[in-house]
């Protein structure tokens, strides 16, 4: 697979934070669920409804909300075990933070149910998340989303779970 692949076919580009070598591995594995989960998020639009979408079992689904971005304050870094996330703002703007776990205190222990575990901690390289760029975070990535920009306002996104491939 090239480059050009993952930007197609929704027309966003990976945000420059993005592992492209590791994308590209995971993507080659399993090139099927990758596929599936591009092609969602092309089709993805501020009418898709909230929720979950099982696009092939646990290996690949959406999640989808609209919702408020919160102040930086309520909003803590996290990193999943089991699942590759692709975040994708389909329509208004949030701040993404991206770091590595040393940079970070644990404050909430792995919760297998949830495939996730907390942290706290400033470190970090903050990016705006908008419609032409998604964010592809592996199980080293700590990541903190949906905090409010200046411009505050409503932010349709989708998260994709990607089931990570040995």
């Amino acid at each position: 697979m090239e480059l050009s692949t993952i930007q197609a076919p929704f027309g966003a580009k990976p945000n420059a934070t993005v592992d492209i070598k590791q994308l590209l591995e995971q993507y080659n594995k399993n090139p099927e669920i990758w596929k599936k989960a591009f092609s969602f998020l092309a089709e993805a639009t501020i009418e898709t409804v909230d929720g979950r979408y099982e696009l092939q079992g646990n290996e690949v689904f959406a999640l989808v909300s609209h919702a408020e971005a919160k102040p930086k304050e309520n909003t803590r870094y996290e990193t999943h075990n089991k699942y590759i996330d692709i975040q994708y703002v389909v329509a208004g703007e949030e701040i993404m933070g991206i770091t590595t776990i040393d940079q970070l205190t644990e404050t909430e222990s792995y919760i297998p149910e949830r495939d996730i575990t907390f942290f706290n901690g400033e470190a970090g390289n903050y990016q705006t998340a908008t419609p032409t760029e998604y964010f592809v975070f592996f199980p080293w990535d700590a990541h903190r989303p949906s905090i409010r920009t200046k411009n505050g306002g409503l932010v349709k996104k989708v998260v994709m779970k990607i089931a990570v491939q040995p």
